[in-house]
């Protein structure tokens, strides 16, 4: 092998085991995540099989070992083909990356799917034909005469990603610019210097390595300032939900509650300190768990709230429970506002007042909590974020979507009552 073998190997080794590095990361921490974090994997894979594949190429040139010719041909092709595949990935990508910052037409990026479509077709016509590349009786590798034909669709490309970067570079920022330029600018002199000698140490392949890890270290930043705010959003919505849960009406009355009962009922105004004790508790241990919790524990939690309310409303709220499953966890209080929004806004607005419904169903793909009232009902229209008539709501779904990735869905009618339903996916939990 020549010296500029040795080089491109040696280089391209390294390439290989950083892509690796980067695709192993990728798929164990964003694999299963959005659409962005499935093609960079994509685009990795496509980027490590070009490398690899150049690395058997270039190990078999010169060599007179048996089958080194059709090695070199297979190997040779699949470097042109995921070349392609990588380049227009790529392409995709950056659009992409740039259209969730600023919005354009879809067919900017559908032009491109379609050239870039285009450009992979003619690469297999040239390779089948032999006049993209062709290996002599000595068994070196030259660039056929279809090469700078097959380079037309790569300058198109390059040239018109240049202009869309540029075109959008305020609204993506001057990093991320700078890092899609060097790719354009690096696939321009890959195509030269291939064109000048394809034995002469390549580029093309280091170029694509370096921008993959830019764009993977660009990807962790944002995962990891995405991760801070969720979780500032989260230590919000604790604070949030503790400050709601504890409303200065319910301690007034909880206490009043228990002066009455000092003196009428000594042995039950001593159980309702200790539970109210609890209760105070838990709503304060909100403030600090992170954890999803079982739903045993939120359910006792519940118990200790519907003691107080019962002993303030008795004939006036009726609890009726249908509990079919409990072996799942759930975020810290979680159906506790649901089930006060039913007891303060629905059934004890009603002069007779009414019953409180607490249920638990095994689906297919999720768990489902419902709590229902055949209170006063509201309309739905109406903001159930304003704290004058109802409580957490949204901090509720908040916190099901980000701890749990579950949902809240609440539908009341007028005069009929209201029913709120938790989502928890069990892929989730």
């Amino acid at each position: 092998m020549t010296q500029a073998q040795y080089i491109n190997i040696s280089m391209e080794a390294v390439c290989t085991a950083v892509l690796l590095s980067i695709l192993i990361c990728s798929i164990i921490t964003d694999g299963k995540s959005d659409s962005r974090s499935k093609g960079f994997i994509a685009l990795c894979t496509f980027g490590l099989l070009a490398v690899i594949f150049d690395i058997i190429s270039q190990a078999n040139r010169g060599s007179m070992a048996k089958y080194a010719d059709i090695k070199i041909l297979i190997s040779s092709a699949c470097v042109w083909i995921f070349t392609c595949l990588s380049s227009a990935s790529i392409d995709i990508f950056i659009l992409t990356y740039i259209k969730k910052r600023h919005s354009f037409s879809n067919k900017l990026l559908y032009t491109f799917i379609v050239g870039w479509a285009c450009a992979f077709i003619f690469t297999i016509i040239t390779i089948l034909s032999g006049k993209l590349f062709y290996i002599d009786e000595a068994n070196v590798y030259h660039v056929g005469e279809a090469f700078l034909m097959m380079s037309l669709p790569y300058v198109v490309s390059i040239f018109a990603g240049m202009i869309v970067i540029l075109k959008y570079a305020k609204f993506v920022g001057r990093n991320d610019t700078l890092v899609f330029l060097f790719y354009e600018i690096t696939g321009i002199i890959a195509l030269v210097v291939m064109e000048i000698s394809p034995i002469v140490v390549q580029t093309s392949e280091l170029s694509v390595t370096i921008v993959i890890l830019l764009i993977y270290l660009r990807i962790q930043v944002e995962n990891n300032i995405r991760s801070k705010q969720r979780e500032i959003e989260l230590t919000e919505a604790r604070i949030d939900v503790m400050l709601s849960q504890i409303q200065p009406h319910f301690l007034y009355n909880t206490l009043t509650t228990i002066k009455c009962l000092i003196s009428e009922n000594p042995a039950q105004a001593k159980d309702l300190v200790a539970d109210f004790s609890m209760y105070l508790r838990e709503n304060m241990n909100s403030l600090t768990e992170k954890r999803l919790i079982p739903f045993e524990h939120e359910l006792d939690n519940l118990n200790v709230y519907l003691k107080i309310e019962k002993t303030r409303f008795e004939e006036r709220l009726d609890v009726r429970y249908d509990i079919k499953v409990t072996d799942f966890v759930l975020p810290l209080l979680t159906v506790q506002p649901l089930v006060e929004n039913a007891v303060r806004h629905g059934v004890t607005k009603k002069e007779d007042g009414g019953t409180v419904t607490i249920e638990t169903r095994d689906l297919t793909d999720c768990i489902e909590i419902t709590v229902s009232d055949d209170g006063i009902g509201f309309d739905i229209n109406e903001d159930l974020n304003d704290r004058r008539n109802h409580v957490g709501i949204d901090n509720v779904r908040r916190r099901l979507a980000t701890q749990c990735g579950g949902d809240l869905i609440v539908k009341s009618e007028v005069d009929k009552g209201t029913i709120a339903t938790v989502i928890i996916p069990k892929n989730k939990e």
